[in-house]
């Protein structure tokens, strides 16, 4: 970021989709001198994630029934405040007057720079590359003369002062390589952008993967199978849910294998089932625990082994701790499959009530159904609908309902 002048960072602070959206709105201003014009010219104009839909159009996703369902609009919010409070502090900057600095630029400029970017190491971890590239050569040599053992070598004076050397430099290199995978995995890392890789799609069932090798500052992509002549290359994105590449990338994945629905179970227990005010409060104190039911994933395979074994102890009459079995292998090989019919405790029995009773309201809380969208969808695509944000809202409402309607299918009391 040397090419940004000091205050603006100062006024900035470590906002970097902000930074890195100034670099290329300096670039754009370049035009033609700038060694980025022709990738600046091919990124698209227009973006279809949240910041640009209107109150109406969020309203369409159906994303109102509960708290944690409208932390989606809080988060979209709270994005689209911090772009415009970034705005009226560069303005205090003379680099905003100088490149004649408009909102629509800014707000283009921060998609661009949340939706493309690639994670790379930081320059922490760049050192350590770099540092251990000489490190690592130097070990492969020496050791490729053990390997090989020469004749010559049992002859050397002091040969064992060069194996203990070499046995060293060679636990460096591994120990370098070591640390450095460790801090890109705890998230010690930068954003970049990367022409022509960023054009890359996603797909969540991609093999492919992008990274950066740390003997050459360059970027791969390792394809991971063969690719026949006209078919697409992809690449996962990451593990996301639907809610976070509509609002940061402005799609929907049809069949998305990551998608979830968050609900707040324990709002629903106390509320609903009236759970003990000891085991109530048992939850409250353990971090996890209260983590788990207060955002609870329902996915695909349903609600988690976990979520379910936290769920089970709160609405337990037992009186001992309702947490000393918490994430257990008992508790993942017991709820992996519904019980046997009739062999349900009480307590097993209520899980599946509130899970079932959560599901069923939410989803006589939306305003239009599965089948209703399903069949709007299809009429929208017939007709061909040119209002890409009706289109996305629809398939983004599918998504949801299909995994609320799984959850009604598969923890129906009436089968226990």
């Amino acid at each position: 970021m040397t090419i940004l002048q000091s205050e603006v960072l100062h006024l900035l602070g470590w906002c970097r989709s902000v930074q890195i959206a100034l670099v290329l709105v300096r670039e754009m201003k370049r035009g033609s001198e700038s060694p980025w014009h022709v990738w600046i010219q091919s990124l698209p104009r227009r973006f279809n994630t949240l910041m640009h839909w209107n109150q109406q159009e969020l309203d369409q996703l159906h994303m109102n029934s509960t708290t944690a369902e409208q932390d989606l609009l809080t988060r979209v919010r709270k994005q689209k405040e911090a772009v415009h409070a970034s705005y009226r502090k560069l303005q205090r900057a003379p680099v905003a007057t100088k490149w004649n600095l408009t909102l629509d630029e800014l707000v283009w400029a921060v998609n661009v720079a949340t939706s493309r970017p690639f994670s790379i190491p930081s320059h922490w971890t760049e050192s350590i590359a770099e540092s251990a590239t000489p490190i690592v050569i130097g070990s492969l040599g020496l050791l490729g003369i053990m390997l090989f053992k020469l004749q010559s070598f049992s002859h050397w004076q002091n040969s064992k002062e060069i194996v203990a050397c070499c046995r060293f430099v060679l636990a460096v290199s591994v120990l370098a390589t070591a640390v450095r995978s460790l801090y890109q995995q705890i998230g010690v890392s930068t954003a970049a952008l990367v022409p022509i890789l960023d054009i890359i799609n996603h797909s969540s069932t991609s093999s492919s993967q992008i990274e950066q090798t740390w003997l050459s500052n360059r970027f791969e992509a390792v394809i991971g199978r063969q690719i026949q002549q006209g078919h697409e290359i992809v690449h996962s994105y990451g593990d996301k849910p639907n809610e976070d590449f509509l609002q940061y990338y402005g799609f929907v994945e049809i069949e998305n294998v990551h998608d979830a629905y968050t609900a707040n179970l324990m709002q629903w227990v106390i509320q609903h089932f009236h759970a003990e005010t000891g085991r109530v409060q048992a939850v409250e104190k353990s971090k996890a625990a209260s983590k788990l039911l207060r955002q609870a994933q329902l996915t695909r395979e349903g609600w988690s082994p976990d979520t379910m074994q936290a769920l089970h102890k709160l609405l337990a009459a037992e009186t001992h701790s309702p947490f000393d079995m918490l994430g257990s292998l008992e508790s993942v090989k017991h709820y992996r499959e519904a019980p046997a019919k009739g062999t349900a405790d009480q307590a097993i029995t209520q899980v599946y009530q509130v899970l079932y009773h959560v599901c069923q309201q939410i989803v006589a809380s939306k305003p239009t159904t599965l089948v209703e969208d399903i069949a709007s969808l299809q009429q929208a695509q017939d007709l061909e609908v040119q209002d890409q944000h009706h289109i996305l809202a629809l398939q983004f409402c599918i998504g949801k309902k299909e995994l609320l309607q799984s959850c009604l299918w598969q923890y129906d009391p009436q089968q226990l």
